[in-house]
């Protein structure tokens, strides 16, 4: 739960940041990364429900990984 609440954090730190910005570049990249830390937030409420459910090891169901060589 700790990080959730860091990625809810480093999000809204990010957007907020992009709101302040005038400079187009800085704003576009800052959006981005609140995005991407809002997917980790998705991922880590999306396993933490999977196992409340009693789903047990969160397997990345959603996901493939390419093939170790």
């Amino acid at each position: 739960i700790r990080a959730m609440k860091a990625e809810a954090e480093a999000s809204s730190f990010y957007k907020d940041l992009a709101g302040k910005t005038s400079d187009a570049e800085g704003k576009c990249i800052l959006k981005e990364l609140a995005q991407i830390e809002k997917g980790h937030l998705a991922l880590l409420t999306e396993e933490l429900e999977w196992m409340n459910k009693g789903g047990g090891m969160f397997l990345l169901r959603r996901f493939t990984l390419p093939p170790q060589d």
